[in-house]
């Protein structure tokens, strides 16, 4: 489960919850399932990708973009 946390703006407090197994690919899809605060009930889907980088200690970095009804 991942917990996106705004920390800032009008937003600041809420949260939205995403659910699911990120297979590695281009993309990875995981449906929202929930917030609390504005996204309280929100739903919809999230779409991750892995950003490439040279960093030699293999960090990963995972880019998101989040679809939201509530």
């Amino acid at each position: 489960m991942l917990d996106f946390v705004f920390t800032e703006g009008p937003y600041k407090g809420s949260t939205v919850a995403a659910f699911g197994v990120g297979l590695p690919g281009a993309a990875m899809e995981r449906p929202v399932i929930g917030g609390t605060g504005a996204f309280r009930m929100a739903r919809g889907y999230t779409v991750s990708r892995v950003v490439p980088t040279a960093d030699p200690n293999n960090q990963l970095i995972l880019e998101y973009d989040i679809y939201v009804s509530h």
